[in-house]
């Protein structure tokens, strides 16, 4: 799922860095743009990784527990980065599978969560809140987590249901921005008009920094096109379905995307925008439709669908450390790559709660959600140019592999060029500053992040033997061994 909470919380920071309503617009179809290049550049990706294990049905890390458990887990960027790059031994999926669980996964969560309470708390009245109420904010952060972890670790049922009806009011509340957006601009709407659109690219920023900071923002809300890869083995024809959904699913997410925030510069002010911070759909809401309705009512299905956002990314979370941990690639293998008695990897949530609570609790109050997103999608960008770069690699390395679907190399490279720059010009100074924190602080923590990964791989890799896969799963893969054996022997 590709709509996120960033489309409600980012414009704002968007705008301060890169200074005109015009070039934010022309970045987020930059940002659709791109994601539709990763999008075909992952399915040949899987498609080779496919071919190369072709008579297995166990392909992409699939690792699917009995119906009775109702839960599977998939993983496949870990055993395509394993492919792409075997040497040195297993470095470049435990760096991802690291970073992906102790950073990416539970920092966007912390984000959501914190933008959550802080709608809820617009919807009670507080839109300016001061140090005291922004740890409030986070309080309410907290607690949406921990509903969120104890939903899943008790039912995959439930937590899917509500996953489903919040995804709902996820789209229903953007197509409500949207269209109210264009209701404003055809003059259906009595309301004060702004200067936005009269010189749109007054003001552009000429400073790669800022462009570097709004990109990782407007990706931020495209995050999701990444998962088709995991979804492969549950399609038929799953190239040509996913060519086809991916590029209806990416071009509609950014018409919306691009009408929401048309919505946001007809309606609210540029000062305004610039001073809301995560809260500019509240303003649209409270100019548009006033009362209890725009302050209230509407707020909270912002507030709802940020919570949606939560739920979504914690699910696959937690199915990540389930399969890290059943792989080797945790401590405790056992323990965090078991499932419950309720069909759930509830310990796997352990994990992620208290990951997510750090990074929630940790940042300073003010330019703590600007951090986290740009801590957060920093390395993430290094791994998507890196898994791009080995799929170049491959078509060299592998070729006598059959390739029915090839993906662009043009665009392959444009994407690749993506990355750099977005792992490159964070470190290049911003010419104006628009936060507390240093510019260096987060690619440097990124990076730090990463290395400290490399370092975990070195001692349990390299010092202490490799990856020990736990228990269950060596049990499960020799049954699956024996049963592939079998089906061999009928087919013989």
């Amino acid at each position: 799922m590709i709509v996120g909470s960033g489309i409600f919380s980012t414009p704002s920071g968007i705008l301060t860095t890169i200074g005109s309503p015009g070039m934010s617009l022309v970045l987020w179809v930059v940002g659709g743009i791109v994601s539709y290049f990763g999008v075909m550049a992952y399915l040949e990706c899987c498609q080779d990784l496919e071919a190369k294990k072709v008579g297995t049905r166990n392909s992409f890390l699939t690792y699917t527990i009995s119906s009775t458990n109702h839960f599977s887990s998939h993983f496949p960027h870990l055993e395509y980065l394993d492919y792409e790059f075997p040497h040195p031994k297993a470095l470049a999926p435990y760096l991802f599978c690291v970073s992906m669980i102790g950073l990416i996964r539970s920092g966007f969560c912390a984000a959501d969560s914190v933008v959550t309470g802080t709608y809820l708390m617009y919807a009670a009245g507080i839109h300016d809140p001061d140090l005291t109420q922004q740890w409030i904010a986070r309080a309410i952060g907290v607690v949406v987590i921990t509903f969120t972890c104890a939903v899943h670790a008790y039912s995959v049922r439930i937590g899917v249901a509500i996953e489903n009806v919040l995804t709902v009011i996820k789209i229903l509340t953007l197509l409500l921005i949207s269209i109210t957006g264009i209701v404003v601009l055809a003059g259906g709407v009595s309301i004060p008009k702004t200067t936005n659109f009269e010189n749109a690219f007054a003001g552009t920023s000429n400073n790669g920094n800022a462009y570097a900071s709004a990109l990782f923002k407007i990706f931020f809300a495209y995050d999701g096109w990444n998962n088709c890869n995991y979804v492969l083995d549950e399609l038929k024809n799953p190239i040509r379905t996913l060519k086809i959904s991916s590029l209806m699913g990416i071009t509609i997410v950014s018409v919306l995307y691009i009408l929401a925030n048309v919505a946001y510069f007809a309606v609210v002010p540029f000062d305004v925008i610039l001073t809301s911070n995560t809260v500019v759909a509240g303003e649209f809401f409270v100019r548009v439709f006033g009362g209890t309705a725009g302050n209230v009512v509407l707020p909270v299905l912002v507030a709802l669908s940020a919570l949606g956002s939560v739920m979504c990314m914690s699910f696959t979370a937690g199915r990540v450390i389930f399969e890290a941990a059943r792989e080797g690639y945790m401590p405790f293998g056992n323990f965090f790559g078991k499932v419950s008695k309720l069909g759930t990897p509830s310990n796997a949530f352990i994990v992620h709660w208290v990951l997510t609570l750090i990074w929630m609790l940790a940042p300073p109050p003010g330019d703590a959600y600007n951090f986290i997103l740009d801590v957060t999608s920093y390395p993430e960008w290094w791994f998507y140019g890196l898994s791009v770069v080995g799929l170049i690699y491959l078509r060299f390395r592998d070729r006598d592999i059959p390739r029915p679907f090839r993906s662009s190399t043009i665009t392959n490279v444009l994407f690749i060029l993506v990355a750099l720059f977005l792992g490159i010009v964070p470190f290049v100074p911003p010419t104006v500053k628009d936060t507390s924190l240093p510019y260096w602080l987060y690619p440097t923590v990124g990076l730090a992040f990463i290395a400290f990964s490399a370092l975990l791989w070195y001692f349990q890799v390299v010092l202490y033997g490799g990856l020990e896969k736990s228990v269950n799963i060596r049990r499960w893969q020799e049954g699956h061994r024996n049963m592939q054996d079998l089906t061999n022997e009928e087919q013989e």
